[in-house]
């Protein structure tokens, strides 16, 4: 049996990490969604009804296939990017530099990722170049639990200075975090937070502080759907994070996400998370399942 207290999914209950009740979340929402006939965005009271999204890179061996890289999202309909560089400080100072004189003048929303892997010094040092450069915002420089240092990176940079998000799935740690000047914008995933319970307490606590929200949106496509709710239904989110390319993250859905001419994504208007999974795809690849009657 599953222990009362997480049947009420209340983020407070969620241990660290402790996915399969996001999940559990998710689905339940999913459900109710699918009963009312109603997009689980709306069911939850409709804030916004699309969001810019952002193309995240892949890792790319030189700084050649980062340009194509970027060529072609601004070719999709991105007008923002996030660029997952080779995570060495050297090799990064290269590339950003490189990317500024490739696409000089153009009106590109700029994001850097070294995910946790720069001293506090090369996160500084790379910041001020990115600052005076306009970039949208600095994510994951330290390691997530480096609140000194982010504190320090934040007071000492006017860019965003964001955390990754993966490891601090907690509502108190992330309060924690805006209370002490660690971070300018909060950021986890609805797979990881408490799913929409958790993720609209997470939400509001955002709100509190005066700041805004960056989804963890990075794969497939029912994740995708998941945190576009969530963002749709509070008005302190700006971006969905896509990975791209697209077609490994679209395997079995029938539909999918992608971005406007405008590079907006917008929700089908399918009840629940709205998306129409192809099931006899997915079956060579299920562990276990039951049917809920």
């Amino acid at each position: 049996d599953i222990p009362k207290t997480y049947l009420h999914m209340r983020s407070r209950y969620v241990p660290l990490n402790h996915v399969a009740t996001s999940l559990f979340d998710i689905a339940l929402h999913d459900g109710k969604g699918k009963t009312l006939g109603l997009p689980i965005y709306k069911m939850l009271g409709a804030a916004q009804e699309r969001v810019r999204a952002y193309a995240s890179s892949p890792l790319f061996g030189d700084d050649d296939a980062y340009v194509a890289y970027v060529r072609e999202a601004l070719e999709q309909g991105y007008t923002t990017i996030k660029i997952h560089p080779y995570c060495e400080f050297r090799d990064d100072m290269r590339l950003v530099k490189r990317l500024m004189r490739e696409f000089e003048g153009q009106d590109i929303g700029w994001i850097l990722d070294p995910d946790g892997n720069y001293s506090r010094d090369q996160a500084l040092r790379i910041g001020r170049v990115i600052d005076r450069s306009g970039w949208e915002f600095f994510e994951a420089p330290l390691p997530d639990s480096n609140l000194k240092g982010y504190g320090a990176l934040a007071n000492a940079l006017d860019i965003d200075v964001v955390y990754g998000g993966t490891t601090l799935p907690d509502m108190h740690l992330t309060e924690l975090g805006l209370l002490l000047g660690a971070w300018d914008r909060v950021r986890f995933e609805a797979g990881g937070i408490g799913g929409f319970t958790g993720g609209n307490e997470a939400m509001a606590i955002a709100r509190a502080h005066g700041v805004k929200c960056e989804l963890l949106s990075w794969g497939y496509t029912l994740s995708q759907a998941a945190n576009l709710h969530l963002m749709l239904a509070n008005s302190n989110c700006e971006y969905l994070e896509q990975a791209t390319p697209f077609e490994k993250y679209e395997f079995a859905a029938k539909t999918v996400l992608r971005p406007d001419a405008n590079g907006y994504v917008v929700p089908t208007d399918l009840p629940g998370l709205g998306i129409d999974m192809d099931w006899q795809a997915l079956e060579p690849f299920v562990y276990a399942s039951r049917i809920f009657e």
